[in-house]
């Protein structure tokens, strides 16, 4: 038992180690990023927003899509996943006005979920790269613009992920805990990953990828998480 418990500290002494090492590395990368980039072309991109009964939030984070600045084609479709609330109308209102907001409603199917929301996307556009958000996500009017830029100036990018900031940090003690893990987790150690091992991992919002990348993939798998593709 005393050997096993020399163990588990040690494991979690390297933990702590490993982490703080990623953290430091993801500092110092922020602190060095490259200026600014401007490309010849601006790929198509098709921003996706699986949505359910989320008519609380929806107007929000509409008012944030149409304010994002591209230079290229950009089409935004929130994907109704059968909602029954007032999904719907928010968002047919917000396509009245602006062309670039598209309204589509994901026919019911099994297994439910947001990998085959996001299949049924993928299936009815055809745009370079796709953009996934989630439906209470407000993008700064450059997050596309920059996405872009790292995918394309990367050198054998599938594509690219940004951070996630909490818009409520400061309401109370929880959101502020929240808001570390996501400047901590998101942001520095998504960094430091990429100084040091020139790798990271694609979360499930924020996250752009190339179409040839999913489709050789065989898509997302509907029984499984968004992170995880299909084989074919």
């Amino acid at each position: 038992m005393r050997i096993l418990m020399m163990v588990i500290i040690l494991f979690f002494w390297l933990m702590l180690i490993f982490y703080s090492i990623l953290t430091l590395a993801g500092v110092i990368q922020r602190l060095t990023r490259s200026k600014k980039i401007t490309l010849d072309h601006y790929p198509s991109v098709a921003v996706f927003i699986p949505a359910h009964n989320e008519g609380i939030v929806i107007s929000d984070t509409l008012n944030a899509m149409v304010k994002i600045d591209y230079p290229g084609e950009l089409t935004i479709y929130v994907l109704d996943d059968n909602s029954k609330d007032d999904t719907a109308e928010i968002t047919r209102e917000f396509s009245y006005l602006f062309s670039k907001i598209c309204y589509v409603k994901v026919p019911p199917g099994e297994p439910t979920g947001k990998s085959r929301v996001l299949n049924y996307g993928l299936s009815i556009t055809k745009s370079a790269y796709f953009l996934v958000y989630d439906a209470d996500n407000q993008p700064n009017s450059d997050a596309v613009i920059e996405l872009v830029h790292a995918a394309e100036t990367t050198e054998n990018a599938a594509g690219a992920v940004g951070y996630v900031r909490t818009v409520n940090a400061n309401q109370n003690l929880l959101t502020r805990m929240i808001a570390i893990e996501f400047q901590v987790f998101q942001l520095l150690m998504q960094s430091g990953r990429w100084k040091l091992f020139r790798a990271g991992s694609l979360a499930g919002t924020n996250m752009l990828l190339k179409r040839t990348i999913i489709e050789e993939a065989g898509g997302y798998d509907p029984y499984q998480s968004t992170r995880f593709f299909q084989r074919k």
